[in-house]
């Protein structure tokens, strides 16, 4: 699904949509790519050691920037973090806008629909681990809750997108209330496998395998919305 890595997205296209308190814009080219050098430093590190490996003095061994020019760009560790999940989510919309994008579904039921995607949200959360426990732990230690929100705001932009699908996509959905149906039981997944998959550890350690897990969440879904697996071919 990925097609390159999230912090590489084109400068000019991210700054406006982003505007991170503490984050100064550059606005030269050479400070450019020094900005661009911390946030991959900063993100390979956080790939290889979670959120404690993104102190800054990691950050300017790794990207051999010097300390001035680093807080030159970044207030501090919580603006570089903060920044970094900010461009992360907003990496995450492209790549699950393209899988729910329904014109990929046109010809698809509903309980191949939601197969493919629990299984695609198992391996996202997997491939993504380091990233979205260091996001969340960063989140969860901000007493204003605005680091939360904007995970909670990408729960429920998935869960809209699983509406259009199955809903307005006219799917087929038994529920009796299909919209809040839908919404739910995508809320509830990714709850699941958020829980399982940041919290538990590595696969196999409580013995459910990421396989099962997605063959599981699928169930739960499906009987959440009154559909069977069987019905469907």
């Amino acid at each position: 699904m990925k097609k390159k890595n999230w912090w590489e997205e084109p400068f000019d296209d991210r700054w406006e949509i982003l505007e991170i308190p503490g984050v100064v814009e550059p606005r030269q080219a050479r400070s450019r790519r020094t900005f661009e050098e911390i946030l991959r430093a900063a993100s390979e590190l956080v790939y290889e050691f979670g959120l404690g490996g993104a102190r800054v003095q990691e950050v300017l061994g790794r990207s051999r920037v010097g300390a001035s020019s680093f807080y030159g760009k970044f207030e501090g560790r919580d603006a570089l973090l903060e920044y970094m999940a900010a461009l992360f989510w907003l990496g995450a919309r492209d790549e699950w806008g393209s899988v729910l994008d329904p014109r990929r579904w046109e010809e698809g039921g509903p309980v191949s629909i939601v197969e493919q995607v629990m299984n695609m949200l198992v391996g996202w959360f997997r491939a993504e681990e380091a990233v979205l426990k260091a996001f969340l732990l960063h989140a969860l230690g901000e007493p204003e809750g605005r680091r939360m929100k904007r995970i909670s705001e990408f729960d429920n932009w998935l869960a809209d997108g699983m509406i259009a699908l199955l809903v307005d996509g006219e799917k087929g959905v038994g529920h009796e209330s299909p919209r809040l149906g839908v919404r739910v039981a995508t809320l509830q997944s990714i709850a699941t496998v958020r829980s399982r998959l940041l919290f538990v550890g590595r696969e196999g350690e409580d013995g459910i395998s990421d396989e099962s897990l997605a063959d599981e969440m699928t169930r739960g879904f499906l009987g959440h919305l009154q559909l069977v697996q069987e019905k469907e071919s």
